[in-house]
């Protein structure tokens, strides 16, 4: 089902691509409906904003923490029997997280739902990335890249809408009647070749368990607490000394040795940060600084998302035309500016267009960094590459969600600056890709 000689995509390629995009779908959607309903769910549960936002970091922490096994899950399993595993764990997670009788539970449960989503993206990603290959997946991730997105441009106005007319646990239940569907269909499309025991080898339980304790150390040290930051930098670095050394470490960090991947996952990085940390600033902006209720905030957090939808089509193309490094400096600069003005007090209407211009240059750094990560590296290391993007977007999601919340207590406006900056953070890593690409 590879791409055809003329440049065309085989249908039978685009289906398997957006039904598996599905799952991804999912997944931001579920963040973006919690990130709107955090001031509820602290009201409601009795939990102050500070342990309410744990329901949404908790998430990000466990999808971080459980992404190392990833590669090696995928070469064990089989790439498509673990989306489908991973899918059906995360939506029986999610009954249980509307089932919650307080916000411990909840947050209990919302880390086995990162372990589960954890799964299902870069399982998913290697499937995309191994039927379309490197000349045309700027084209298909960018289109893929839509369904996606409507997660973030769905997800606050259904959150909204929930919280106000049916209550908290809506939030959750919401994955089943849109999963349940989904599983279905990759049961019927995705072919279910089994895994290589060979290939895999054994699996490397120092080095995973290393960065299941340092990755969550390091994010949660991040928020202010020096301890767990500098225990979590440690089991880190421990994790490269032996990951250097071993003969098959959980994660092939030798592939960091190309110049261009690096370049493309630093910008990854940044781009998760900004990503993330907008779906809870965001929202909290609306309602706590404008005063508006969380089905309003929801309804004006629908251009932004419409914005990046799109912008996710013209991305694609610009990226199979010019290059990734190109197009994410470009992005970088059109997210960060009118970041920068949300912090100013504004009339709605300049509001509005400046959640549109974020959201379509949010299209301009997102997609870019992905590919050009995935595209630089052999087909042997996409399970590899992928499992490490997702690591990075997602640590540095959870370290941004944590610490712009603790900065919005400061005031809109440093949160914005931060926010601003981990924006504008993307555009030096994507000149090197740039650079990278050219020399290539």
């Amino acid at each position: 089902m590879a791409p055809s000689p003329d440049g065309t995509v085989p249908w039978a390629v685009w289906r398997v691509a957006l039904v598996v995009s599905g799952g991804a779908f999912l997944s931001t959607l579920d963040a973006a409906v919690v990130g709107v309903g955090l001031e509820a769910l602290g009201r409601e549960l009795g939990a102050g904003l500070g342990r309410a936002q744990w329901v949404a970091t908790g998430y990000l922490l466990a999808f971080a923490a459980v992404l190392p096994a990833g590669g090696w899950l995928m070469r064990r399993a089989g790439t498509e029997r673990l989306w489908l595993g991973g899918m059906a764990a995360f939506l029986a997670a999610s009954a249980g997280c509307a089932l919650a009788g307080g916000v411990e539970w909840l947050i209990a449960l919302r880390v086995l739902q990162g372990v589960a989503g954890g799964l299902v993206l870069p399982a998913g990603q290697a499937v995309i990335g191994r039927l379309v290959g490197p000349l045309r997946l700027g084209r298909v991730l960018g289109t893929t890249g839509i369904v996606v997105t409507l997660g973030p441009a769905l997800g606050p106005v259904a959150g909204g809408l929930l919280i106000d007319t049916a209550g908290w646990r809506w939030m959750f239940l919401i994955n089943l009647p849109v999963g349940l569907p989904l599983l279905g269909a990759a049961w019927r499309l995705l072919p279910r070749a089994p895994g290589d025991r060979v290939a895999a080898g054994a699996l490397d339980v120092p080095g995973l368990s290393l960065l299941a304790i340092g990755l969550p150390l390091v994010v949660y040290g991040g928020t202010g607490a020096p301890l767990p930051l500098a225990a979590g930098l440690a089991a880190l670095t421990a994790f490269g000394w032996l990951a250097m050394r071993g003969r098959r470490p959980i994660l092939d960090l030798t592939i960091y040795t190309n110049r261009r991947y690096a370049a493309a996952t630093v910008t990854v990085a940044f781009s998760g940060a900004a990503l993330f940390g907008g779906q809870v600033v965001l929202p909290l902006y609306l309602q706590l600084g404008r005063g508006v209720s969380a089905a309003e905030a929801g309804l004006l957090l629908v251009p932004a998302g419409l914005g990046t939808v799109a912008g996710l089509p013209v991305a694609g193309r610009l990226v199979d035309r010019h290059g990734a490094g190109v197009v994410a400096a470009a992005g970088a600069v059109l997210t960060a500016v009118p970041t920068a003005g949300l912090a100013l007090d504004l009339p709605w209407p300049l509001v509005q267009a400046l959640l549109v211009a974020r959201g379509a240059g949010m299209a301009l750094v997102m997609m870019p960094g992905t590919t050009g990560a995935f595209t630089a590296v052999t087909a042997a290391q996409l399970p590899d590459a992928t499992t490490q993007i997702s690591i990075v977007s997602r640590v540095a999601g959870a370290a941004a969600t944590a610490g712009l919340v603790i900065a919005f207590g400061h005031g809109t406006g440093t949160a914005f600056a931060l926010l601003a900056a981990a924006s504008l953070g993307c555009g030096p890593a994507a000149v090197l890709l740039a650079i990278e690409e050219r020399r290539r």
